[in-house]
């Protein structure tokens, strides 16, 4: 009974986490609304960019994607960048470092990166709120009828997609203690997410060979691959088969950011911060 009862008390203390950093995000709440709808009007500038690329170039798909299909998938990147393009964990990591606080929170009784994953949750439930909503309305008025092995597929990725955003921002949020800025190293993830991740141009339009490499590498599972495959950009058997290549990125991601926190609590209790 007691093993038990430890892992119910641990439950409330990051559920109240949760509840305490959720409080504080809506003490700001309009800061969060506004960095969701300047992350949309980077879509609807795509949307338009692409609508006069068809438009002036007068073809009718670019391998095999029509206009409309397109239209449909920026439409849920726009939903989807500002739930995996930024980890609330990078800013949260970084700062404790820089101002020496996680060696304190080193010793209190608790997983600090269960705290600090708890606290950036918090903001994460807003911006899924945000993407469930656009979502629902692209997929009405866009007309799509997702099969449920379709909607299976993309709650798959959307989940793969926010474990990576996470561990990607723990992994850059400990290079603070090498580095006095890191948010220019971020930002660059940001970009590649953007351009190589599909957030720019559908990996479909790259030649083939150039789309099965960049296929091979994790930041499509934080764009492309989500929104294609919900979208109809890619089949559901294409989509599929991409799923190795996601679990293996998340189980790389996973092990890197272990080694990167065993080095960093180490470097911390050998000088301390």
């Amino acid at each position: 009974m007691r093993p038990m009862s430890m892992q119910t008390n641990k439950l409330i203390k990051y559920r109240a986490l949760f509840r305490i950093s959720f409080k504080d995000l809506l003490t700001w709440g309009w800061e969060a609304v506004l960095s969701s709808l300047m992350l949309m009007l980077y879509a609807v500038i795509a949307i338009i960019v692409w609508i006069a690329i068809y438009s002036f170039t007068g073809v009718k798909s670019i391998n095999g994607v029509g206009l409309t299909s397109t239209i449909i998938y920026f439409a849920i990147i726009s939903a989807l960048m500002p739930f995996l393009s930024w980890s609330n964990t990078v800013d949260r990591l970084s700062s404790d470092i820089r101002d020496g606080d996680i060696a304190s929170s080193l010793i209190r009784p608790m997983s600090y990166y269960f705290k600090i994953f708890f606290e950036g949750v918090s903001g994460s439930v807003f911006n899924l709120a945000v993407s469930i909503a656009v979502i629902a309305l692209v997929i009405h008025f866009g007309g799509l009828t997702p099969s449920v092995y379709t909607y299976a597929m993309f709650a798959f990725y959307f989940i793969i997609g926010f474990l990576m955003a996470e561990l990607l921002g723990f992994i850059i949020g400990s290079l603070a203690i090498y580095l006095t800025d890191i948010y220019g190293i971020m930002v660059s993830i940001n970009w590649m997410i953007t351009i190589i991740g599909g957030g720019m141009i559908p990996l479909v339009f790259f030649p083939a060979f150039i789309e099965k490499v960049l296929l091979l590498t994790p930041f499509p599972f934080l764009a492309f691959v989500p929104a294609a495959t919900l979208s109809g950009v890619i089949s559901v058997g294409e989509s599929f088969g991409l799923a190795a290549i996601g679990l293996a990125w998340l189980a790389a991601l996973a092990i890197i950011a272990y080694v990167m926190w065993i080095k960093l609590k180490t470097r911390i209790n050998a000088v301390g911060i």
